[in-house]
């Protein structure tokens, strides 16, 4: 069974938040450069990053966090009626750094950090 997302997608999507032109043009304008240099450059940072996790299992991206491919056991599961094994596994996960953690926080009004 699939697992729903914390976030809702329909009003982010609604919001323009999740359109990559807007991505783009925003990092664009931020950086006093052209949209085309930014998805290059984008697509450059997002093949290291694959390049590294598949080499060494982790990367850290400087500013915001760390990618990691942790080992996960082996465990039970069910398919119908058996009862099968699913085998050990790595799967994708990021941890962001805890100064960035800090900052969200301050930025949404949180005291609690």
């Amino acid at each position: 069974m699939p697992t729903t997302p914390p976030i809702n997608l329909k009003q982010l999507k609604e919001r323009g938040m999740l359109d990559e032109e807007k991505f783009f043009a925003d990092i664009a304008t931020e950086a006093h450069v052209d949209s085309e240099s930014v998805k290059k450059v984008y697509a450059a940072m997002v093949r290291v990053i694959t390049r590294r996790l598949v080499q060494s299992w982790g990367t850290r991206m400087p500013h915001l966090g760390d990618f990691g491919l942790p080992l996960f056991k082996a465990r039970k599961g069910r398919v119908g009626n058996q009862s099968v094994v699913i085998a050990p596994r790595r799967v994708l996960k990021f941890y962001p750094k805890n100064t960035w953690n800090k900052h969200i926080a301050a930025k949404l009004g949180y005291s609690d950090y």
